[in-house]
């Protein structure tokens, strides 16, 4: 190599663009760099103890009670008096059903109550007479025996004295013939008292036990009250407040009873169904407060309060859960429902049935009472 090339060359120690390198740009490029870490290492540590104290998920959806109203009795829609997405009030009238029909089904059940209590009335009517009868039959009787048994003591007298001589066969013949008539006064008596009886024991075989009587009312008023309910049903109205959805009913339409034709969301009660991590789940308890966001509205926030948390997760009761039972098992970590209850008082942002929400609970603010761990 020539004396200029090594001329030209820097030394070894040297940097590459010929200025010697710095202690203190070292030295600060090191504190920066521990400072990111640091910072980094800060701000990794604080996320994960506030992830701890405040789980948050964005596997949750808002809920409540809804009702599916379904008619008691088929028949044609006359009218209808709520629209889609209406608010209903417990007790307003949804729609009726033609009631025609059900109130001829009223006077017919009228009717036939009417025809079986006037033939039950009757059929105690000759009964009774009959037992009168009977027992005017048996008074007869009584009379009839006590008059052959009076004749035949004076006959018996009568005999005996003519026997003495003291009576005479005009009186003994007349006394005969008293105690002939009685005899066949008592035998005619007897004979219509069987009479009367034989007609009493056919009338009641024919009418049968007077409880069996009192069931056919029984029967009849049951079909009444029966059609007068059915009557009732054709008139629909809300179980409770709520908003009408899914509605598509109209006037002339041919329902079925028990069809589904439209639903009822209650008002009363909203709460958001949050599927927590079971690694989030430790801190977690009932009463414990809680900030809920909803997709429909980003700049709302709604406060809440964790009600329950289940006992089982979702996997649990599908059709195929979790097994462990095999080498090949692979854990996943389940998640857990926590139902948070919060409340529909901002009418510039109404909670939706179903709408995706995120659920953040504060487990360091003490728990309120509730009943349901």
């Amino acid at each position: 190599m020539s004396e200029y090339a090594r001329r030209r060359m820097p030394p070894p120690d040297a940097p590459s663009n010929g200025t010697p390198r710095s202690p203190l740009r070292t030295l600060v490029i090191l504190v920066v760099v521990a400072a990111i870490g640091g910072l980094g290492f800060l701000g990794a540590r604080w996320w994960w103890r506030e992830q701890e104290l405040r789980p948050t998920t964005a596997d949750a959806l808002v809920n409540a009670n809804y009702v599916a109203v379904r008619p008691q009795v088929a028949g044609i829609v006359k009218s209808i008096a709520v629209r889609e997405n209406q608010v209903v009030k417990a007790g307003d009238p949804l729609f009726e059903i033609d009631p025609a029909p059900f109130e001829q089904a009223v006077a017919q059940a009228a009717s036939e109550l009417a025809v079986v209590k006037a033939e039950v009335a009757s059929d105690v009517s000759t009964i009774a007479a009959a037992r009168a009868q009977v027992d005017i039959s048996k008074q007869a009787v009584d009379q009839s025996q006590a008059a052959a048994t009076y004749a035949k003591v004076i006959f018996d007298d009568t005999n005996r004295l003519n026997a003495a001589g003291e009576a005479t066969d005009k009186e003994l013949a007349q006394a005969k013939s008293n105690l002939d008539q009685a005899n066949a006064a008592l035998a005619l008596a007897k004979a219509t008292l069987a009479r009367d009886e034989a007609r009493l024991a056919f009338e009641v075989s024919r009418i049968g036990d007077p409880q069996v009587e009192q069931a056919r009312i029984a029967k009849a008023q049951a079909a009444l009250d029966l059609a007068k309910i059915n009557l009732g049903y054709t008139r629909v109205a809300a179980p409770t407040d709520g908003h009408v959805t899914r509605f598509d009913l109209r006037a002339g339409q041919v329902v079925s009873s028990g069809e589904t034709l439209f639903y009822l969301i209650e008002s009363g009660e909203w709460w958001i169904d949050s599927n927590f991590k079971e690694t989030q789940l430790a801190r977690i308890r009932p009463g414990m407060p809680a900030t809920v966001t909803l997709d429909l509205y980003p700049d709302v926030t709604f406060d809440g309060t964790v009600e329950s948390i289940s006992r089982g997760s979702a996997a649990a009761f599908s059709l195929l859960p979790p097994e462990n039972a095999t080498g090949n098992w692979v854990k996943v970590t389940q998640r857990m429902t926590v139902r948070v209850r919060v409340k529909d008082s901002n009418a510039d942002a109404p909670l939706r049935l179903g709408a995706n929400a995120t659920v953040t609970i504060d487990t360091t603010a003490p728990a309120s009472t509730t009943t349901t761990p």
